[in-house]
């Protein structure tokens, strides 16, 4: 994402929240009149505590600066992952009551278990139920890539980009005898509807490609794409 996009459209200078890694601020967001614009590059706060309360206080603070909106843009392009449960507090943001976000099966001992049903729980205190968009492409990773599973099953989101990665399991590790680590997925992601989407990717409705001439250009189409879809949104 290149910001002289945003800011080409009328949004403010952005603003960053959240601890560092790797010199990266958790999260980056800016409005113009009519639209938020949120971005983060993982899903986790820190390592040492991936989902922690904070995150709330942040989203809380982000979302009451996008107060009167009418769209909200999330961009987790290149997102390298982290921990589910980040993703459910994102995705809480959306929901209005209860619901199942995705499926999860885990293997053990040669057999994979049961299908439990994990949940998006309504957080702040009111629920943003207009349109949505969730920025995608193949570097969305993990944690992000099942955010992209819960958005896609939520009536008001719209995925654009690409589709995710595919790369949902989490990792089931062992130290070998010469003291090597090894880690394997031994986990099957699914979508509301029971799709695994591993090693493909949760799918976008609208299929947008940044080129090479976009990157010379400083032009980011995709972002653009999501623009355009929400401005031809009928309005309340």
């Amino acid at each position: 994402m290149n910001s002289s996009t945003l800011y080409k459209h009328g949004f403010d200078q952005i603003k960053k929240i959240g601890p560092s890694f790797r010199e990266d601020t958790l999260f980056s967001y800016s409005r113009n009149d009519k639209t938020g614009y949120l971005r983060f590059f993982r899903s986790f706060s820190k390592l040492s505590n991936m989902a922690n309360s904070t995150v709330d206080e942040q989203l809380d603070e982000i979302f009451n600066y996008f107060e009167g909106i009418e769209s909200i843009i999330i961009d987790v392009r290149f997102n390298m992952g982290g921990d589910d449960a980040f993703s459910q507090k994102v995705a809480g943001r959306f929901v209005s009551e209860k619901m199942v976000g995705f499926k999860k099966q885990t293997r053990k001992k040669k057999v994979f278990g049961t299908i439990k049903e994990k949940y998006i729980t309504p957080k702040g205190e009111s629920p943003f139920l207009k349109p949505v968009v969730l920025l995608t492409n193949d570097q969305t990773f993990s944690a992000a890539d099942v955010l992209a599973l819960m958005m896609g099953s939520l009536p008001n989101a719209t995925l654009i980009g690409e589709p995710s990665n595919g790369s949902y399991s989490d990792l089931f590790g062992r130290r070998l005898p010469n003291r090597w680590k090894v880690t394997l997925s031994n986990q099957r992601y699914y979508s509301t509807d029971m799709k695994n989407y591993e090693g493909v990717g949760t799918p976008v409705d609208i299929e947008v490609k940044n080129s090479l001439e976009d990157f010379n250009s400083k032009n980011d189409s995709v972002l653009l794409a999501a623009l355009r879809f929400l401005s031809e949104q009928p309005s309340d």
